[in-house]
């Protein structure tokens, strides 16, 4: 049922307004703050999407309210880059607040992306100063084809200049 109101924006922004609100009432009444299993861990993903797309500080509030362990971990991973244009800073607050290795790793590309094309060197700065080295990998080839589509030049000397500092 979901995947049909869901796919291809097959509900109006205000009927997937009601759905949603209506769906988080039913979520917040039956789940408890556990992990989540099938159609549960389904429903919450679609929650979060609406409140990312719809209200990103109130996503935050609701997956540290009611998701825990991978299941918020992922939401956050989500959410970071997302928040970048409200506030870069809670972006990056956000992202530090991820435990798991996996979500880190899938938002780290997508954060610097978002960083980069309101501050390129923000975002140099910020993937540079991660220690986890595959996580600042990531984080650094995010940045870099950002920036790649509008200097490519300064994106390829910063490229050669991370890949020399990783090798040596």
């Amino acid at each position: 049922f979901l995947d049909e109101l869901v796919v291809d924006g097959g509900l109006s922004a205000d009927t997937m307004k009601r759905f949603s609100v209506a769906l988080m009432r039913s979520f917040e009444k039956v789940s408890g703050k556990a992990a989540l299993e099938g159609k549960m861990r389904y429903i919450a993903e679609v929650i979060v999407n609406y409140l990312i797309a719809n209200d990103p500080a109130g996503a935050e509030s609701w997956v540290r309210t009611f998701l825990v362990g991978l299941d918020l971990d992922n939401a956050l991973g989500r959410l970071a880059p997302a928040m970048v244009a409200q506030s870069p800073d809670k972006a990056l607050e956000i992202f530090a607040s991820i435990k798991s290795v996996a979500p880190r790793l899938t938002a780290a590309p997508e954060l610097g992306a978002a960083l980069a094309k309101s501050d390129p060197d923000a975002a140099l700065k910020w993937a540079d100063s991660i220690s986890a080295h595959s996580e600042r990998t990531m984080a650094m080839g995010g940045v870099v084809t950002v920036m790649a589509g509008s200097d490519p030049a300064r994106a390829a000397a910063h490229l050669k200049e991370f890949l020399w500092k990783i090798q040596n």
